[in-house]
């Protein structure tokens, strides 16, 4: 069963998302001058789409488990893996100095990939699982900067030998320095949020309580969300066709 609620959210964020990279392909490839952007308020926006889309994805795994098992939600996302991978071979050849390793397409087939490995774990204690993995995400925050600690809120650095094993420490969230990624979801600290978000699907499913919330529709997000992945796929070679063709961006 979908959740159209789940769908919408996914909808609304697939389209901030969008207008989003529409003005980072203004600012970062056309020159364009928007300081807001580039300060506060544009991490600020960029954080809520992340934020959002990952936590929604998150739940949707603990309803998909239910419904398809876990074989066939696993074949599911696998796919995200595959298009993830497929976007980090595409940038490389086309915009070497903006790669993107280990992006946000990536990093969802891999996080629910490991969350199916600990689902048994996660399905049984819930709460717990909630806890551990909202402790993981506030933490480790910081981990790809290098340090403990939640944003601003810096703690101890962590142990450097953690970041020399090169691609693999950058997928776990420990890059070394000279890594760069231009879209980068490290498993740690994103799991966390997208773990706790399940784990909170696994509570709902628990407890035999889904909140009334989730059935509430907002028809054209809800489609916009379920083509999520095609709009992700395709908005960003759109966007920039639209910005070359007004002689905004040269390549």
């Amino acid at each position: 069963m979908r959740y159209p609620f789940l769908d919408a959210l996914r909808g609304f964020s697939i389209c901030s998302m969008t207008l989003y990279h529409l003005l980072w392909d203004a600012v970062y490839l056309g020159g364009c001058s928007l300081p807001w952007y580039e300060g506060t308020a544009g991490y600020l926006w960029q954080q809520s789409i992340c934020w959002v889309f990952i936590a929604v994805s998150g739940a949707a795994l603990a309803l998909e488990i239910k419904k398809k098992g876990r074989k066939r939600t696993a074949k599911s996302r696998l796919v995200l893996v595959g298009w993830g991978s497929a976007i980090t071979f595409v940038t490389r050849q086309a915009m070497p100095h903006e790669p993107i390793y280990f992006g946000v397409l990536f990093f969802l087939g891999a996080a629910s990939l490991l969350t199916l490995c600990l689902w048994p774990v996660m399905e049984k204690k819930p709460r717990g699982a909630a806890i551990f993995c909202g402790a993981l995400f506030f933490f480790l925050r910081n981990a790809p900067q290098g340090s403990w600690g939640f944003e601003r809120m810096v703690g101890p650095a962590l142990p450097t030998a953690l970041t020399r094993f090169g691609l693999f420490s950058a997928f776990w969230g420990f890059p070394p320095r000279d890594f760069y990624s231009s879209d980068y979801f490290p498993m740690v600290p994103w799991w966390g949020l997208f773990g706790a978000a399940s784990a909170v699907g696994a509570l709902w499913l628990k407890e035999g309580f889904i909140p009334n919330l989730l059935q509430k529709d907002i028809p054209f997000l809800r489609k916009l969300g379920r083509k999520s992945l095609w709009i992700y796929l395709l908005h960003q070679p759109v966007i920039m066709g639209l910005l070359w063709g007004m002689e905004l961006i040269t390549f």
